[in-house]
């Protein structure tokens, strides 16, 4: 059974919505900026930050009267999007429906702000049910009237990892539909912990690039809507692109760092060129983790070389809107369909000095065809996961 992509739907510092995304992302301009709507001391730390206030988000959600957090705006925000762009309509679909949604933050963010009040005036707010990184899928099943509800948490592999999750409830069976996705809101928690970590960088981060010094982080939401190619075909409604192939693994090596060639990183594209049925030789395009950082790109391409030798017309995007966290891979995977759809690779931003031999693609001339992507995620704890997007025939 195949299984295909019938929605897409995205916010984040490129734009509020997919059409903003695509005609950003190839601009050559990143949207990487210090911080207007973080409250924080480390605001000289530029973010890839959503240029709208809580307030703007909650009214283009269209959310009830129910105050909820920022991740939990995004989400509704690029999910409503998604099934419109996939012609259903929340609820109304006939067959078994599921929702599987990545969060690192959750409501972290409110918690944030209403920490002093709680304990100095023994304050109870609306916002302490948001806290947890699942209050994210429990709002949006309230809203989009799905069967089955699952909160996925592989630190920056999250929504990755619902793609690969909703893919196999189909083909088993499980489902008929999957949203599936991820969101994150900037927070003061995550970036004063990767400050503390020394992985920050304070300007325009420099993936690949040999004087790299580490990562902006950015605040993001994407969904997808997934069903079978038949599904599909009988609602006549014309796929992005088919989820072909899918793995991952462990690298079991260290909690916040990579091992030199990041065997789990090996393992996951390993076993996502095998469920496509495909060889290193058929990816024309891989869209890389690609943090910025000094131990992530160096190990991640050890690991592309260990598997492709001659490695593939690769990039990262994260230049662009820094690292959006869980929402990275569904936000990546988006762009990798842009890609798959314009028959065009997305520029590695800022990108001046190379490591050892191996280049990124910097926008020039790209002769050949784009048939299959493959998109990359890294995580903290070691977690790796590998997707394969493919044109259909």
């Amino acid at each position: 059974m195949n299984v295909v992509i019938t929605g897409m739907g995205i916010i984040s510092s490129l734009g509020k919505n997919l059409e903003e995304n695509r005609t950003n992302l190839f601009s050559g301009k990143t949207c990487i900026t210090l911080p207007e709507f973080l409250q924080t001391h480390n605001s000289h730390f530029s973010v890839g930050e959503v240029k709208y206030s809580d307030s703007s988000l909650q009214q283009m959600a269209g959310a009830d009267h129910k105050k909820r957090s920022r991740s939990a705006y995004l989400s509704v925000i690029s999910a409503k999007e998604a099934l419109k762009d996939a012609g259903i309509e929340p609820g109304f679909y006939p067959g078994r429906t599921a929702l599987l949604s990545g969060s690192t933050v959750g409501g972290m963010r409110e918690t944030e702000i209403i920490y002093k009040d709680y304990f100095q005036n023994d304050f109870e707010g609306e916002y302490l049910e948001n806290h947890e990184g699942a209050s994210t899928v429990e709002d949006l099943a309230d809203l989009l009237k799905t069967d089955l509800n699952i909160s996925v948490n592989t630190a920056c592999s999250s929504s990755l990892n619902t793609i690969m999750a909703g893919a196999r409830l189909i083909k088993n069976g499980m489902c008929d539909l999957a949203i599936v996705g991820g969101a994150d809101a900037l927070s003061k928690f995550t970036l004063n912990g990767f400050n503390s970590l020394l992985l920050l960088d304070k300007d325009i981060c420099r993936p690949f690039d040999r004087e790299r010094r580490g990562i902006n982080l950015g605040e993001a939401a994407g969904f997808l809507v997934l069903e079978s190619e038949e599904s599909a075909r009988k609602r006549n409604k014309k796929p992005y692109a088919l989820v072909a192939g899918y793995g991952n693994a462990n690298d079991a090596f260290h909690p916040s760092s990579s091992s030199e060639e990041v065997t789990g990183l090996q393992l996951s594209m390993t076993k996502a060129l095998k469920e496509a049925e495909l060889s290193p030789s058929h990816i024309d395009y891989i869209n890389a983790h690609g943090t910025g950082t000094r131990n992530n790109d160096s190990t991640e391409i050890a690991s592309m070389k260990k598997i492709f030798g001659t490695v593939p017309v690769f990039s990262s995007t994260k230049s662009l809107t820094g690292h959006c966290l869980a929402a990275a891979g569904v936000v990546e995977s988006i762009f990798s369909v842009i890609s798959l759809q314009e028959n065009r690779p997305v520029a590695n931003y800022n990108f001046h000095h190379p490591i050892e031999d191996i280049l990124p693609y910097t926008e020039e001339d790209f002769g050949g065809e784009i048939r299959h992507v493959m998109n990359n995620s890294i995580a903290m704890g070691g977690f790796c996961s590998t997707l394969i997007f493919s044109k259909l025939s």
